[in-house]
């Protein structure tokens, strides 16, 4: 396979890792500021979970449910 060398992609490209870079740290400040009495470590776990759509978490605003289930509303 041929390396992609064409400018237009691979700005779309950097464009793209940016804006997710952007994503990520707004959901950080998001959940630093929903959670302001968590350590650094439980707001790392929520936005992995965020990114992950992880199902032990809640939709809004994160709320954990460590028992192992998932939420079914």
């Amino acid at each position: 396979m041929e390396p992609i060398r064409d400018p237009k992609v691979l700005a779309r490209v950097r464009l793209m890792f940016d804006l997710y870079e952007a994503a990520e740290e707004i959901m950080r400040q998001n959940l630093l500021r929903w959670f302001p009495q968590e350590n650094e470590d439980l707001i790392e776990r929520r936005l992995r979970a965020w990114l992950r759509k992880d199902p032990n978490f809640r939709h809004t605003p994160f709320e954990a449910d460590f028992s192992g289930r998932s939420n079914s509303h």
